[in-house]
């Protein structure tokens, strides 16, 4: 029994610090804590807790790749990047796989009288991890449609703001382990920042200027709470300046929301300068 509890203390211990990286942008490092991990288990071939490793080395890098928006960039001549999609399916597929053994594991140690704790938490998180890699899938979608509407002017702002409300209340209740909160804090700092902007580009659309600045207000408060989970500092004041960012590392996904921000900032204030000039 003591031997399971030490087990544990430290499945949990790695747990803990393998997400609070992921959440800090340290990808590297959360790649590595699970390397590691699984290299002192080898003898562990087959078991729940190797197939959870395998698996969130993999999420690591996929991770890395997703807020470098790398599937946004062309492979060739009018070919997409589906590299990415495809790593998140598998890892989909490789979750859910694990929550199948884990919960079969677990029900197995229940018969023997065995401790079944360890395998149901791995099977719980694994599970929930399986609609993560789906949220993944579906926010790619959105950014592929965004990125065509900015190019093609192929569909509207209104499409894409129903599109990322849905996906956040399909998806935020999903990720309920202890363990994830810094997973799904990250995740509704990106939907909710979004979500933001995309009321302001609206409101600019119909002239209404208030609700639009009370909208930039709560991007810039969601985008700084984001960057503080990373000992990331945005600018205090609604800056459309890229000076600010020159200094500092920051994921290519977050410049930009920082940037999308800055030029709704920009629109705006032309906006009002034009109305009230028009009124003086």
């Amino acid at each position: 029994m003591s031997e399971t509890i030490v087990m544990m203390s430290r499945e949990q211990g790695f747990l803990n610090t393998f997400f609070s990286s992921l959440s800090q942008f340290s990808f590297d490092k959360a790649k590595e804590l699970a390397d590691k991990e699984r290299d002192a288990i080898k003898t562990q071939v087959g078991s729940v807790w190797n197939s959870m490793l395998s698996c969130l080395s993999q999420l690591a890098l996929a991770e890395k790749s997703y807020v470098s928006l790398s599937f946004l960039a062309s492979k060739g001549f009018l070919r997409k990047d589906n590299s990415l999609k495809s790593s998140y399916e598998l890892l989909r597929s490789e979750f859910r796989k694990t929550d199948e053994l884990g919960r079969s594991s677990s029900l197995s140690s229940s018969v023997g009288r065995g401790d079944s704790t360890n395998e149901k938490l791995l099977a719980d998180l694994s599970g929930q991890l399986t609609h993560f890699a789906s949220v993944r899938l579906e926010l790619i979608e959105f950014y592929e449609k965004m990125h065509s509407i900015g190019s093609t002017r192929v569909g509207t702002c209104e499409e894409l703001h129903n599109q990322i409300l849905t996906i956040t209340k399909t998806y935020q209740d999903h990720l309920r382990h202890p363990y994830l909160n810094h997973l799904k804090t990250t995740f509704c700092h990106e939907c909710e920042s979004l979500t933001q902007l995309l009321n302001a580009q609206l409101d600019l659309q119909r002239w209404a200027f208030l609700p639009s600045l009370l909208h930039l207000y709560e991007a810039h408060v969601k985008l700084s709470a984001w960057g503080a989970m990373s000992q990331i500092k945005e600018s205090r004041r609604l800056s459309f300046s890229p000076g600010f960012l020159k200094n500092v590392q920051l994921p290519f996904l977050y410049q930009w929301l920082v940037r999308f921000k800055g030029y709704l900032v920009s629109k705006f204030s032309l906006y009002f300068h034009e109305i009230g000039r028009a009124h003086v």
